[in-house]
């Protein structure tokens, strides 16, 4: 195994190698690029020799003069048969030639010399330097120009052209020398930011360095660097050197279509305003520019290797001086460099943006999960307590003899069955809040008597607890729209968490509703156990509870203050909380939207009570649920047959003839949609009233009912006041 590991570490060197050599390598092949450019626009004649005089480069200007070649055979070229002749008109021997003085470590300025050959007869001015690194002859760089006829020996202080023009041509080469050095300069700044930011430098660290490199190119003393913003299209100031902060705030978002940087950028090109100042004249920048002392500016598109705009760089001149060509083709290598630059730091930076968005998301996945065990755990505790109960009640019937027994045995059905609803009930309200499928009965209502009937409702759970609830309601009138039925579901819920976390012995709990304003209030306020504030961000999230005892002593699912926070905000209102910690109580607070007019209707719900008398027939493969239906309706006063499958239900309806059909859409065999269609097609029974019951009530679901022919859609668990109601007004 640590062979393998050992042989893999070697493979990995030897690439790593092999990388960065094929890195100098097109490091050294960018500078030799660059040099080119840079002599290639020289007015001289440009020759690069090798140590074994073979020329190693020659510039465009030394092409078109008369090759000097022959002063070394093996170019074999030009002038290989010329005779050479200095000043004073003494043939030059072949160790006293100018390629080879300078070769052998001598410099020369504005050597004369004349190249006489068969067919014509040529004036050169050379001059020549050595190149020694560490000690050792790598070549000789000559300048040649084409000098006059008769051209003046030195020292006979001529100061026409040509008397100047081998001083002139050694300053061109000392500005060229001067040239190579900030390429240089600016290549190795290039070379070390590649490898820095694939070493994960700070991204700001490289734009200045580059932004200097670009100031240093120029002799500039002020710069600044724009990235474009694709979403905004807008260009944010990343980096300013030389500038006041005034200047890089006013500055900081630029939009693409104003300025000489967003022309730059929407022409894909170089933009050189000799005059800002003039330019932007109506501006209210142009306090910034003259503060500044800035005349004038070179804005240079960044533009990446993929065709995309990444930003601009913008050089400030104390005057308005223009640029040189030379100084701009350098910037040019630069400016794709940072183009590149600011593009991979823009896919870093999303990068990292995505890979902490994963974690954030897997840390929110898991504390889903954690929560779906939690509540999963509780559901089943929740469920298990009234089964059970609801199991040893049905078990105590069948041996009870006595009346009373019996009645407080149904007591227990009734109160667990009621508590199975409940549970069920707030699952399903969850589902439709959270799917915004919850159907508000909106109507002008007092919220004062809402809350009145709530604390009717369960003030014997209060009571039996012993914990005070105290009420501060408002003698006027706090009207609102909304669902009463949902405004007392609200409440109730703010009671009953209030009353599960209160402490039975001094507990107290108020309830207060006034008017603030545009807005109805309902408080619900305890001294009970308090909250966290690390539990606090965390209350209303579904199936989320603080820490239970492990005897369940709070219960419940963690639903309802969720549930209370969907039904505020389905209203167009909010929830808050707050609490001074643990032990200390907690309040909450509910705020609607208040309605001005001063009219409301509000009424209670109704109980079930008698219809008059229906033919009713029942469809339902639940027997048990069909039977104790039919029951219930029969002691209402209904005439009641009942079928268990759709095939049945379909004959049964034909010989029954009922008025109200109440059917099942989970049916086996012909489902309930296929009843209804049937049923739709008898010519008796087309008009008879048919309500589906299902446990699925969304809205396709209703909507799906509807168009297979039933009148309306229960929902199961059925409300027996709604069944009720049905039976009176269905036609």
């Amino acid at each position: 195994m640590i062979g393998k590991l050992m042989a893999a570490r070697r493979t990995s060197d030897k690439e790593q190698t092999v990388k960065k050599q094929a890195s100098v390598n097109n490091d050294s092949a960018r500078q030799l690029k660059l040099f080119k450019i840079i002599t290639e626009h020289l007015s001289d004649g440009l020759i690069i020799v090798r140590p074994d005089r073979s020329v190693a480069y020659k510039n465009k200007r030394a092409a078109e003069l008369p090759d000097i070649s022959g002063d070394y055979k093996k170019c074999g070229e030009g002038l290989a048969d010329a005779r050479y002749f200095d000043e004073k008109g003494k043939e030059i021997e072949e160790k006293d030639k100018p390629v080879k003085r300078v070769l052998n470590g001598e410099t020369l300025d504005d050597f004369h010399v004349k190249a006489v050959r068969p067919d014509k007869t040529l004036y050169l001015s050379m001059s020549g330097r050595p190149v020694f690194i560490s000690g050792k002859l790598i070549c000789a760089i000559m300048t040649i120009r084409e000098a006059a006829c008769g051209a003046p020996r030195r020292g006979e202080g001529t100061q026409g052209e040509n008397g100047q023009a081998a001083p002139a041509l050694m300053k061109e080469l000392e500005a060229a020398k001067g040239e190579l050095e900030r390429v240089d300069e600016a290549l190795n700044t290039i070379c070390r930011l590649n490898s820095n930011f694939t070493a994960g430098e700070e991204s700001n660290a490289i734009y200045e360095e580059l932004l200097r490199t670009a100031l240093s190119i120029t002799c500039a003393r002020k710069g600044s660097l724009q990235v474009f913003n694709e979403n905004s299209g807008t260009l944010s100031m990343i980096h300013g050197i030389g500038l006041g902060a005034e200047f890089l705030e006013a500055f900081h978002h630029i939009d693409l279509y104003s300025g000489t940087c967003g022309m730059a950028c929407r022409e894909k090109k170089r933009i050189f305003t000799e005059n800002l100042r003039q330019l932007i004249s109506n501006s209210p920048r142009l306090v910034y520019i003259e503060k500044e002392g800035i005349a004038a500016e070179l804005s240079m598109p960044l533009i990446s290797s993929a065709g995309k705009i990444a930003g601009v760089l913008n050089i400030y001149y104390d005057d308005g001086r223009r640029p040189p060509e030379r100084e701009l083709r350098i910037l040019d290598t630069l400016v794709r460099f940072a183009a590149d630059t600011i593009e991979r730091a823009k896919a870093a930076e999303a990068l990292v943006e995505s890979r902490n968005d994963a974690i954030n998301l897997l840390e929110e996945l898991r504390r889903v999960d954690d929560n779906k065990n939690v509540f999963l755990s509780t559901l089943s505790h929740e469920l298990r307590n009234p089964i059970a109960s609801i199991l040893a009640a049905l078990q105590l019937l069948d041996l009870a003899k006595d009346a009373k027994l019996i009645e407080s045995t149904k007591g227990i059905i009734k109160r667990e069955a009621a508590q199975l609803r409940r549970l069920v009930d707030d699952l399903l309200d969850l589902t439709r809040i959270n799917m915004k499928k919850i159907e508000l009965k909106k109507e002008a209502v007092d919220l004062t008597g809402i809350a009145l009937a709530a604390v009717e409702d369960y003030i014997f759970l209060f009571d039996e607890r012993g914990v005070r609830l105290d009420t501060n309601i408002c003698r006027d009138a706090v009207y609102v729209d909304a669902d009463p039925a949902r405004i007392t579901q609200l409440i109730g819920n703010l009671l009953s968490n209030a009353l599960k976390f209160t402490d039975d012995e001094g507990g107290l709990v108020e309830l207060e509703v006034c008017q603030d304003g545009d807005e109805a209030v309902i408080c619900v306020r305890d001294n009970g156990i308090g909250i966290s504030e690390e539990f606090l961000p965390e209350l209303f999230e579904p199936f989320k509870q603080a820490d239970t005892p492990p005897d369940r002593s709070c219960g419940g699912l963690g639903l309802g203050l969720s549930i209370v926070k969907g039904i505020a905000e389905l209203h167009g209102g909010s929830v808050d909380v707050s609490s001074e910690g643990l032990g200390k109580g907690a309040s909450f607070s509910v705020r609607l939207p208040a309605r001005r007019e001063d009219t409301a209707v509000w009424a209670e719900g109704r109980t079930c009570q008698s219809a008059r008398p229906r033919r009713v027939l029942l469809i339902e493969d639940n027997r048990d649920l069909a039977e104790l239906l039919r029951t219930t309706l029969e002691m209402f006063g209904h005439t009641v047959a009942a079928a268990f499958d759709g095939v049945d239900g379909v004959r049964l309806a034909k010989e029954f003839r009922p008025e109200v059909i109440l059917c099942d859409i989970g049916l086996p065999g012909e489902d309930g949609y296929e009843v209804a269609r049937q049923l739709r097609s008898e010519a008796g029974l087309s008009g008879v009233y048919m309500a589906a019951l299902t446990g699925y009530d969304g809205e396709s679901d209703i909507e799906r009912a509807l168009a297979a022919g039933f009148d309306s859609h229960l929902a199961k668990p059925l409300d027996m006041a709604a069944v009720t109601r049905l039976l009176e007004t269905a036609e």
